[in-house]
């Protein structure tokens, strides 16, 4: 279970399209309640508070110097979304801390790896399949988290005319094995389209910071 929130500035520059301002999660991990709190200063300095704070030597340290300059989870989703509009290919590399683990969201050509027929709602010359991956830096498991490597497919889709294309669907490979995640509700400009609705898997395995 978790619960996540983000604030910030959309009129970024190119090589961070979304400026975070704060980001907080709140989440259960093994029946125990955790929150993070991460706040974001001008100069690129990010401020870290997590309850309870990291002990013991079980995870990767996180050097200071590689927090800089990063942003949280959502902000990175929203990155990608903002730089495909303005250039429909996949391409981008955002650097992301969210409290424990710094990793880079990385977007590339799919090259292939998705099936042409993705059964999806919308036309096929609506969509294109971009691969989706999770590379680690630092402040994961030291042993379990490498021998997880997450990858997947992210389907971008022109959904409404006039509005950017969104992540129709995301696919992946994570620690408990093939997760999918759908999107059930588009509304912009008093225009709602809804999807038939598909068990989604939660974002827990890849996002949630405790795991």
């Amino acid at each position: 279970e978790m619960m996540a929130r983000s604030r910030g500035d959309l009129a970024g520059g190119a090589a961070h399209p979304v400026r975070p301002v704060r980001h907080t999660s709140d989440s259960r991990w093994m029946g125990k309640k955790r929150t993070v709190d991460l706040r974001y200063a001008d100069d690129g300095g990010v401020t870290a508070a997590v309850d309870p704070p990291d002990v013991g030597d079980e995870r990767e340290p996180v050097a200071d110097d590689l927090v800089r300059e990063s942003m949280d989870p959502i902000s990175a989703v929203l990155s990608a979304i903002k730089s495909y509009a303005t250039n429909p290919t996949c391409h981008g590399r955002f650097p992301v801390f969210d409290g424990r683990r710094r990793y880079d969201l990385v977007f590339s050509e799919d090259g292939g790896r998705a099936p042409v027929r993705h059964n999806l709602p919308v036309a096929a010359d609506r969509v294109r399949a971009c691969h989706l991956e999770m590379a680690h830096i630092a402040g994961f498991w030291r042993e379990r988290d490498r021998r997880y490597p997450t990858e997947g497919t992210v389907w971008m889709a022109r959904i409404l005319d006039g509005v950017p294309a969104v992540p129709l669907k995301i696919e992946y490979e994570g620690r408990f094995g093939l997760v999918e995640i759908h999107l059930v509700e588009l509304e912009s400009g008093g225009e709602i389209r809804r999807f038939p609705a598909e068990p989604v898997a939660a974002l827990v395995d890849a996002f949630n910071p405790d795991r």
